[in-house]
């Protein structure tokens, strides 16, 4: 460390700043390292990339190995200052991903991108028949077999389940419905309709 320049010590001064707010912008250790990644793992090669992965690679020449071999310029510094402030702004290519996707996560190792919960209706409309199959031969039953509508109505009521786990309007709706059809499916078994 007793062989650097000015230049060099700068460099790895700017590097901690950038290093500092990376680290708690990522909740991490190793700020810079992990905005590497997530520029990877979002696929951003640009500028940007190749330069923080160059003058993360002279960091690490200048801490771990002989620092006569390896300097920094002013062109490094001034591009750390740089960046920095686009960090602190908000103009960095990440954020700038933020605000585009209007989405608070940015896709790194341990986080990913929020996903939009979408209700499969895979079961919705085999659901739907069978209740109106259901419900149909229900009305049939009553007139003749009265005893049998005490068995369709825990079907029905199965078959409501997987409507409801699906859609929780069109279940009420159906609820309702079928209901109605069983008060009538009563009254017809008493005699009143």
């Amino acid at each position: 460390m007793d062989n650097m320049i000015r230049t060099d010590e700068d460099l790895l001064d700017e590097y901690k700043r950038l290093e500092k707010v990376c680290s708690k912008k990522f909740m991490e250790q190793h700020g810079v390292s992990k905005y590497i990644e997530a520029l990877e793992q979002n696929k951003i090669y640009g500028d940007d990339y190749y330069k923080l992965k160059s003058i993360r690679r002279l960091r690490n020449h200048l801490i771990h190995d002989d620092p006569i071999i390896y300097h920094a310029t002013e062109a490094d510094v001034a591009y750390i200052k740089f960046f920095y402030n686009r960090v602190i702004s908000g103009k960095d290519p990440l954020s700038n991903i933020v605000r585009t996707y209007k989405s608070p996560y940015i896709q790194t190792e341990n986080t990913r991108p929020a996903t939009v919960n979408k209700k499969s209706f895979g079961c919705l409309i085999p659901s739907v028949i069978i209740v109106t199959l259901l419900v149909v031969a229900m009305i049939f039953v009553a007139a003749k077999v009265p005893i049998l509508l005490f068995i369709m109505v825990p079907l029905i009521i199965i078959a409501d389940v997987f409507v409801f786990l699906n859609s929780k309007k069109f279940a009420v709706f159906m609820i309702i419905v079928e209901l109605l059809v069983i008060v009538a499916g009563f009254f017809r078994i008493i005699g009143w309709f």
